[in-house]
């Protein structure tokens, strides 16, 4: 990925989050839930995938990323005056599993080291 690439995904994240924050306006979506993770721009400039991470329900994730996608034009359009290219990407977003495979993760390392400290403790206690 070039650098021109990388610099524009890091910029649309922080002017798509802020475009949602302060202006997309949708009861479907709790924004104290919700956060943009990251933006993959594609080699043309002309697609992007916005991944989002949301806290709730399947029922709650699947309607906020239903609202965001429909609201995609309008976010676009906020975006136009903000960006310097010939033409503002079309956005896909996307649900960002990554919080809840890190959270699994967590949960599955908790569990090996309460089993690892249950047999330390029986061990030592059949010494």
């Amino acid at each position: 990925m070039s650098r021109r690439s990388e610099r524009l995904n890091d910029l649309l994240r922080e002017l798509v989050a802020e475009i949602i924050a302060r202006e997309l306006k949708d009861p479907r979506l709790q924004l104290d839930l919700l956060s943009v993770t990251e933006v993959q721009i594609s080699p043309d400039f002309r697609h992007a995938r916005v991944h989002v991470s949301i806290l709730g329900s399947e029922a709650e994730q699947t309607a906020a990323i239903d609202a965001l996608n429909r609201g995609s034009a309008f976010i676009r359009r906020r975006l136009k005056p903000r960006l310097t290219l010939k033409s503002i990407p079309s956005l896909r977003f996307e649900h960002d599993e990554r919080l809840r495979r890190d959270q699994e993760m967590l949960r599955l390392i908790d569990q090996v080291g309460q089993a690892d400290r249950a047999a330390r403790t029986d061990s030592a206690a059949a010494r």
